[in-house]
C-alpha cells in the first residue's frame, strides 16, 4: 500500500478539502503557498511516496501563473459548516473525505462568489445522498441498473479486466474487438477473455475505440507512464488557468434578491455526458443557473442518466458540426461552458476547451478528461475503468481475491464538484473591486488604481478522474476499514414528482449542497429539448419539483 495509514480527523473533511486544494488559496486566510497538508490540529504531513508539486506544475512545465492561486483558503473552507458523521461507507480509502472534501472546497467558492459566507453549509446525509444519487433514483418506482450486463470485472488468463458497455457503440465495438458477433452475451464475452491475458485484452479493445482497463496493482500503475503523469497531479488534482487578456464583455455578478437562487442569471452551456460533468452542471442549477445541455444527436445519452444528473437543466440535441455558427452565438451570451469528451473529439469540430477560451475569452472554461495528459490522453476512461487500472480495484477485492469498486462512483462525483470549484473561483476572479463586489482586482487594474477599462475574462479550468483517484489515494489509507454503525449518515429522503397524471415517480438527490440551512433544490425537471436561445426561458413541458424537507 503505498498510500500512508491512518485514522481520518473528525474535522468534517476540512483536512481533505484544504488536501484537494493544494492547501493553497486565494483568501487571507489561506494556508501559506507551498505550505504541507494539514491533517488535524498542529498535524502536517506529507503522504509517503507522494512529491508535493505546485498546482498545475507538472515536470518540465511553466511554473503556474500566480492569479492561478484563486481557491479558496482555509478561513473560507472553515467557514462552511458541516454537520453529520466523518466516515459511513467504510473501506480503505478515504471516500467520505473525497466526498466532503469536494462538496466544502465547492461549497466555500461559491459562499465567496456570491458574497454570502456561512450561507452554504454541508450534512453528511446530503453528500452521501448526492454521491450516490442514481441508486436512489426510481422510475415508476422502481430502482434503476447501474450497469450493463458487458460492464464488468472479468477473468483473463493472467488477472482480470474491467470493461464498460453501457453505451450501445462502446458495446459493439467490445464485441468486435473480441470477434463475437452482435448478439453475443456474457458467456460469450467470458470465454473469449479468458484465452487472452489482461494486457492483449485491453489492447485489442481500446484499439478498436472500446472502453477498458486491465486491473492493476497499485505499484503497477505508479511505474506505468500513465501512473507517473497521473502522480504528478496528486497533491493538485485541480488546476486553473485565468486568461490573460480583457474582454469588454460585462460580467456575471450575483443579485442579493435572488436569495433562494444566488446563481440566477448565470448562463452555463453543458458540453459534457455520463456523471462528473452534468454533476457540476447539476450543482450549478440547484442554486439558480440557467443550463442548456447540448448532446450529440447521433450518439444520446442513457434515459436514466438524463434523469439522475439533469435535474433543474434544459437540454437540445444539436450537431456541433452542421449548427456551428449558432452554437457560437450562443456561447457569446453565456458565461461559463462545462466540456467532458475525450480530449481530440471536440477539438476536431471547433468546440475544444483551449479553442473555446481563445475565441470566446470571456467564457470560464471547464475542461474534463478521464486521465489527463499523458500517453493515455485521449484514451476513453469512466469511473469505473480508472479504478481498475489505478490499483483501487485490487485495494477493495473481496476475500476471493475478486476485485471490487468504491462503494459509489466517487471520482466522478467529487471531479464534478471540483469543477464546481474551479468555476466559481473563475467567476470571483472576475468581479472587480472598483465596481463594488468581493473580487480581486485585474493586474493591470491595480497598477492604476482599479479603474483600467476592459474585465479580466474567464479562463481555464481543468481536471481528470485519475488526478481526483490519484488525489484519493494521497488521502491515506485506513486502519478503521469498517464505520462503525453509529457513524453511518442516515438514509436522506429524495426529491419526489410526477412529470404528469400516471406518469413516472422521479426519486433523486439533486445536491450536496445546503443554501441557507435548506438543500440546494432546483425548481424545475426538463424532460425534453428546449430551444437553443436564451431569451426563450425554460421548456413549456418542465414541470415543478416540491422543496426538500431540510
Amino acid at each position: 500500500m503505498s498510500a500512508r495509514e491512518r485514522t481520518v480527523p473528525d474535522d468534517g473533511g476540512l483536512a481533505a478539502a484544504l488536501a484537494l486544494a493544494g492547501a493553497r488559496g486565494g483568501d487571507p486566510g489561506r494556508t501559506p503557498a507551498g505550505g504541507e497538508h494539514e491533517d488535524g490540529p498542529g498535524e502536517t504531513t506529507a503522504p509517503a511516496g507522494t512529491q508535493r508539486r505546485d498546482r498545475g506544475h507538472a515536470a518540465g512545465s511553466p511554473s503556474p501563473d500566480p492569479l492561478s492561486d484563486l481557491l479558496p483558503g482555509r478561513e473560507a473552507i472553515a467557514a462552511v459548516q458541516v454537520t453529520g458523521p466523518r466516515r459511513w461507507w467504510g473501506g480503505p480509502l478515504d471516500v467520505e473525505g473525497l466526498a466532503l472534501g469536494s462538496s466544502r472546497l465547492a461549497a466555500a467558492a461559491l459562499a465567496r462568489l456570491i458574497g454570502r459566507p456561512g450561507a452554504l453549509s454541508l450534512r453528511s446525509e446530503r453528500v452521501a445522498a448526492a454521491f450516490d444519487s442514481f441508486r436512489l433514483l426510481r422510475v415508476g418506482g422502481e430502482p434503476v441498473r447501474g450497469f450493463a450486463p458487458l460492464s464488468r470485472f472479468w477473468p483473463c488468463a493472467d488477472g482480470w479486466l474491467r470493461t464498460h458497455a453501457n453505451y450501445p457503440h462502446h458495446r459493439e465495438r467490445l464485441l468486435a474487438a473480441l470477434g463475437l458477433g452482435e448478439g453475443s452475451g456474457p458467456e460469450a464475452v467470458g470465454a473469449a477473455l479468458a484465452r487472452l491475458t489482461a494486457a492483449e485484452a485491453e489492447h485489442r479493445i481500446v484499439e478498436r475505440g472500446g472502453v477498458a482497463a486491465a486491473v492493476r496493482s497499485r505499484t503497477a500503475w505508479e511505474a506505468s507512464a500513465a501512473g507517473v503523469e497521473a502522480s504528478l497531479f496528486a497533491q493538485a488534482p485541480l488546476r486553473l488557468a485565468p486568461a490573460v487578456s480583457h474582454t469588454e464583455a460585462e460580467p456575471w455578478r450575483p443579485e442579493p434578491r435572488h436569495a433562494r437562487a444566488p446563481l440566477s442569471g448565470l448562463r452555463v452551456v453543458d458540453l459534457s455526458r455520463v456523471i462528473a460533468g452534468p454533476t457540476a452542471s447539476r450543482t450549478l442549477a440547484a442554486l439558480g443557473a440557467d443550463v442548456l445541455r447540448l448532446d450529440p444527436p447521433a450518439l444520446p445519452e442513457l434515459r436514466d442518466q438524463y434523469l439522475d444528473t439533469d435535474t433543474g437543466k434544459r437540454r437540445a440535441s444539436v450537431d456541433l458540426r452542421a449548427e456551428a455558427a449558432r452554437i457560437h452565438a450562443l456561447l457569446a451570451e453565456a458565461h461559463v461552458v462545462i466540456t467532458g469528451y475525450r480530449p481530440g473529439s471536440l477539438e476536431a469540430l471547433g468546440f475544444g476547451p483551449a479553442q473555446l477560451a481563445l475565441r470566446h475569452p470571456h467564457l470560464a472554461v471547464a475542461s474534463l478528461s478521464a486521465w489527463g495528459p499523458g500517453p493515455w490522453a485521449e484514451r476513453r476512461g469512466f469511473d469505473s475503468i480508472v479504478q481498475a487500472a489505478n490499483g483501487i480495484a485490487l485495494e477493495y477485492r473481496d476475500g476471493h481475491g475478486h476485485p471490487g469498486a468504491l462503494p459509489v462512483q466517487a471520482l466522478d462525483h467529487a471531479t464534478g464538484q471540483l469543477l464546481v470549484a474551479g468555476l466559481a473561483s473563475l467567476l470571483w476572479a472576475r468581479l472587480d473591486t472598483a465596481a463594488g463586489s468581493s473580487g480581486p482586482v485585474s493586474a493591470s487594474s491595480a497598477q492604476d488604481g482599479g479603474t483600467a477599462p476592459g474585465h479580466r475574462p474567464g479562463g481555464l479550468v481543468t481536471a481528470a478522474l485519475a488526478h481526483t483517484a490519484e488525489a484519493l489515494w494521497a488521502l491515506g489509507a485506513h486502519r478503521d476499514t469498517a464505520a462503525s454503525p453509529t457513524d453511518r449518515a442516515s438514509a436522506v429522503e429524495s426529491v419526489s414528482w410526477r412529470p404528469e397524471a400516471g406518469g413516472p415517480e422521479v426519486l433523486a438527490a439533486p445536491s450536496a449542497l445546503d443554501l441557507d440551512g435548506a438543500p440546494a433544490a432546483p425548481e424545475t425537471w426538463s424532460l425534453s429539448p428546449a430551444d437553443l436561445a436564451w431569451n426563450e426561458g425554460l421548456a413549456a413541458d418542465t414541470v415543478s419539483a416540491p422543496t426538500v424537507d431540510p
